[in-house]
């Protein structure tokens, strides 16, 4: 199975009313994980995960939705990229 080893996932996650420290606790537990971060607007989480194979980003995100105050998800995978240090051309 081919990896995803420079893009990583992102999961914007929404949280049930005042709960948000319980979920990033929870989140914590997670080797999947390497970003936890509150965000402002509609979602009230962003998570990163680790590069990794679609059924092992499958699986972290099943866990993500597992937790009970966890309300919605919604998950972005990069397939392909560009590097801001160099020129766009020869990345073409």
């Amino acid at each position: 199975m081919q990896t995803n080893m420079n893009f990583p996932t992102y999961v914007f996650a929404t949280v049930n009313s005042g709960r948000a420290t319980k979920v990033v606790e929870e989140l914590k537990r997670n080797s999947q994980i390497d970003i936890i971060a509150p965000v402002t607007g509609r979602y009230d989480l962003v998570l990163r995960l680790k590069p990794n194979t679609p059924h092992n980003i499958y699986q972290t995100v099943k866990e993500i939705r597992e937790i009970s105050d966890v309300r919605t998800t919604d998950t972005h995978t990069g397939f392909d990229g560009m590097q801001p240090s160099k020129k766009l051309e020869s990345q073409m």
